[in-house]
């Protein structure tokens, strides 16, 4: 059960023709080989020598075979494409099984990037200069945010340098969008990076990185490591806490990666999840992708006891028209955050710890679930869909023209936001949305919570999330007024004017502001803003479009075991669609459920 094949390449110089051998050996026994993580690449390739036979391999693979090989000696890798046999299901579902462990055996995994392009090696070199930097830059504030000017001081190229773009580009190689290579890299004792003649330890790459990240360099250069900080915290969890983390939120946090088997979208992780969690799931390739994710959605749910898998449902893309529409499609990396996934929205709990009251089909197409239905939706807002800056982030004053630093004046200020047409046009849009939203929670009189409905419409913006430990009324007006101050003067017909934002705006209130806006975008980026018959205000998901004005189908409910409340609507005389999870403020806390007895079932496909 633990055997697995192991390719021998005979040495050779570069050009000459590969030669292997392929051998069968106990994973408990040998671990003299190195695991080879890539990329499968176009089809087209060329046929090898193995065992004496013609083996077809693709181009990737035959590259990075010329490359690794060595000259006087056999090298032992394991590559799956050759490894395993990909057209036996049950060899396919074995060998799987034993992914992770072949990877941690290995002595070695081998990152192969691909052939260096044009600018690659100057990417190494990039890195090599930051991090020879990094002992002068550690008795600093590690933390503190580099100027153009410190670039210049340190040696490295300026702003905005095509070197610098050779690193992002580097960082942006196919390779990091996988999603196996979250487990590959996860679990490995040590892990090199190839690409074409250049070789580096992973260790670089994350450091780079960081200190990308933790000097707010991508601001300067447009260097954007995001994949692999991310990578970096896949593989510091593992190795600090081994499997601890659930399945879910694994499943969330890999979700925008990419796989060629859709249910590797699910299988890349089972390995990385808590056991407890992935007892009862076990790779079979014979099963459809939809079969693949509703039962995993029936497991979550039966073993958790609670409705936690909708909220990873999305509300945007193409999903598989045969997949239930409470069931999460893992292909489509969804706009709005979920309330589930960052931790400011971590209180939120609308059933207070209540047990899912649940029942499947037998088909497991049709989700019945215990519940109170709440309301009926009555106003949509236009949804948060534009990519808005924080207050600040586009005035940079490391920009750079003409291979000069500028200084941070008023005039060069103006002329970047007059050049940035795009920004002018997002914050006029902004603001647009914003008083449509405004206008709408102002036709409600009386909230239903009692309190002011002004402050339940601020609270509605950022989901209710905390502004400061002891924030009261004023501290959220506080905020709001310093934000909407902001939009008001920065989204004039006639564009931006800087000179009036600073004018009027002290660097208080722009704190305020851009602290206020990046809550507001957590909340709401992807939603839209509603309003509900009985005068609540909410945020739903982008299919909330449709179901505003006298469309009574559309109710919002709170099902038991559920920590939000849902959208549904009524499919059919005994069935519901599911929509959505939303923000109802004044719903978050149980209070509904403990108040209203009145329970009954509802059938969601």
């Amino acid at each position: 059960p633990d055997s697995f094949r192991v390719l021998q390449v005979q040495p050779a110089s570069f050009s000459d023709p590969l030669k292997c051998t392929m051998s069968v050996h106990s994973l408990n026994e040998f671990s003299a080989y190195e695991a080879l993580s890539y990329t499968w690449g176009e089809k087209t390739g060329h046929p090898i020598d193995c065992n004496d036979k013609s083996l077809f391999v693709r181009e990737n693979i035959c590259s990075a075979l010329h490359r690794l090989r060595h000259t006087n000696t056999v090298r032992f890798l394991w590559i799956d494409a050759l490894c395993i046999n990909q057209s036996d299901i049950e060899e396919r579902n074995q060998q799987l099984g034993l992914m992770k462990a072949i990877y941690q055996n290995a002595e070695r995994v081998l990152v192969w990037l691909g052939e260096e392009s044009a600018d690659s090696p100057q990417a190494f070199g990039l890195m090599s200069q930051i991090l020879a930097r990094q002992n002068t830059w550690g008795k600093k504030d590690s933390k503190a945010p580099m100027t153009a000017q410190d670039l210049i001081d340190e040696g490295l190229p300026e702003p905005y340098s095509p070197i610098w773009k050779s690193l992002d580009a580097l960082y942006w190689r196919q390779w990091f969008t996988r999603i196996w290579i979250i487990q590959e890299i996860s679990v490995a004792r040590e892990v090199s990076v190839i690409c074409g003649n250049d070789q580096s330890p992973w260790r670089d790459f994350e450091t780079v990185a960081a200190i990308v990240k933790d000097r707010s360099l991508t601001a300067l250069t447009h260097v954007d490591p995001r994949r692999t900080i991310k990578l970096a915290d896949f593989t510091s969890q593992q190795q600090n806490d081994g499997a601890h983390e659930h399945l879910l939120r694994l499943l969330s946090k890999a979700r925008d990666s990419y796989a060629t088997d859709n249910r590797d979208k699910i299988y890349a992780i089972l390995g990385l999840a808590l056991e407890r969690d992935t007892a009862a799931l076990t790779p079979d390739y014979s099963k459809s992708v939809e079969e693949v994710y509703t039962s995993l959605a029936v497991h979550l749910i039966e073993k958790d006891q609670n409705l936690d898998i909708l909220n990873a449902v999305e509300s945007d893309g193409y999903r598989l028209s045969s997949l239930p529409g409470w069931v999460p499609d893992w292909e489509i990396h969804p706009i709005a955050l979920s309330f589930l996934s960052s931790s400011m929205f971590s209180k939120m709990q609308a059933t207070e710890s209540t047990q899912a009251t649940v029942s499947f089909s037998q088909d497991s197409s049709v989700l019945t679930a215990t519940g109170v239905a709440v309301d009926t939706i009555s106003y949509v807002g236009d949804r948060f869909s534009e990519y808005i800056p924080l207050p600040g982030s586009v005035i940079d004053e490391h920009l750079f023209r003409n291979n000069k630093i500028l200084k941070p004046t008023l005039q060069t200020r103006v002329d970047i936001f007059m050049r940035e047409r795009y920004y002018v046009r997002q914050r006029y849009y902004m603001r647009h949305r914003w008083r449509q939203w405004e206008k709408i929670a102002h036709k409600i009189q009386e909230y239903p919570t009692g309190e002011d409905t002004s402050t339940a419409f601020i609270r509605t913006l950022i989901a209710n999330a905390e502004l400061d430990v002891r924030a009261t009324p004023e501290t959220y007006r506080r905020y709001y007024v310093a934000w909407s101050h902001y939009w008001t003067v920065a989204a004039r017909e006639n564009g931006i004017f800087i000179s009036d934002l600073h004018a009027q705006s002290s660097p208080a209130d722009e704190l305020l502001a851009a602290k206020f806006m990046d809550l507001h975008r957590q909340a709401a980026y992807g939603r839209h803003f509603f309003t509900s018959s009985k005068g609540y205000m909410g945020l739903g998901p982008g299919g909330t479009a449709t179901l505003g004005g006298t469309d009574t189908r559309c109710e919002i409910v709170i099902l038991l075991g559920g920590r939000t409340p849902y959208i549904l609507r009524r499919d059919g005389k005994h069935h519901y669609r599911f929509v959505g999870e939303c923000y109802v403020h004044g719903l978050m806390d149980g209070e509904y459920l403990s108040q209203d007895g009145n329970r009954r079932t509802f059938a969601i496909r």
